[in-house]
This record gives C-alpha cells, structure tokens and sequence, in this order.
C-alpha cells in the first residue's frame, strides 16, 4: 500500500489557517484569542482546525513560528543573521550587509511583532 503525501489542498488551508490564527491573536490577544475564534475565522469548526494541528497549543506554537518566519523577512531562522550569537563582529557585518543602524532593524522588528 503506497503511503499518502501531504496535499497542496491541505497544505494550503494549514498555510490559511495559520495566517488567520496570527490575525485574530493580533486582533484579540493571545490570552484572549481562542481555537473558536480562529476556527470561525477560518470557516471550519474546532475540529477541523485540530484536525490539521492537534491541539490548540500546537497550533499556536506554530503560530509563533510563522511569526517569526515573517518578522525575519521569510527566512528560517537558522539562515538569518539576525539569529546568530550577537557579538561585535557579527553586529558590525549585519549593519554592513543591510546599510540599516542596529537600532531600526530592531525598531522594525518590534513594530511587526506588536
């Protein structure tokens, strides 16, 4: 018996689901927001949610994941340089890099989280 692959279809709607989950907890909070909320975003029920997911702190681990991805201009965050140890020579390459003072890299970053 040949084993399944994941679906474009259903990696889409985990993709949907993920970026309207980031979108109510925006709204909402995270203490605030709740599997309902997204899944009514979303258009499914709790289940189909949980069905892509498993449980709701999975789902809002990944959450923080996808934020990341975003707040680091896609990139894993293994491949970005703002995730390396921090020291003086590796602050000094990533302003050469970009052109961009540390400071309003990290105002940036602040602001996309918030």
């Amino acid at each position: 018996m040949a084993k399944r692959g994941s679906y474009a279809k259903g990696a889409a709607k985990k993709e949907e689901i993920l970026d309207t989950a980031l979108r109510v907890i925006a709204e909402n909070g995270y203490s605030k927001a709740t599997l309902k909320d997204v899944a009514d975003a979303v258009g499914l029920s709790q289940m189909g949610v949980l069905h892509h997911f498993g449980t709701k702190e999975e789902l809002f681990t990944q959450v923080l994941a996808q934020r990341d991805r975003l707040s680091l201009g896609g990139q894993p965050l293994t491949e970005n340089p703002l995730a390396e140890d921090l020291n003086e020579e590796s602050l000094q390459r990533i302003i050469g890099e970009t052109g961009e003072p540390i400071a309003a890299m990290i105002q940036g970053v602040a602001r996309r989280n918030a």
